[in-house]
């Protein structure tokens, strides 16, 4: 995954491979003027990126790779509050 999250999964090759493979995305202010946002924003965010992770194969998807999940949460502790 590179700094600027912008990456494009093949399909998957071999017979037991699914042939639609993507991430999901959100789209978030990086300046936020509201802190009490902002902050919620992080918190929510970073449980999906964390702990939400374990709830990925009851919902059918697959966990997130762990390098994923760092640029990830870097992304979202560049949010800042009351900018």
């Amino acid at each position: 995954m590179p700094d600027n999250l912008r990456a494009f999964v093949p399909d998957p090759s071999g017979p037991d491979s699914y042939p639609i493979v993507t991430y999901s995305w959100i789209l978030l202010r990086k300046n936020n003027p509201d802190a009490v946002k902002a902050k919620l924003i992080r918190d929510l965010f970073s449980w999906c990126l964390q702990d939400g992770q374990r709830y990925a194969p009851i919902a059918g998807y697959v966990p997130l790779p762990a390098t994923v999940v760092v640029k990830g949460l870097d992304a979202l502790n560049s949010i800042t509050p009351g900018q």
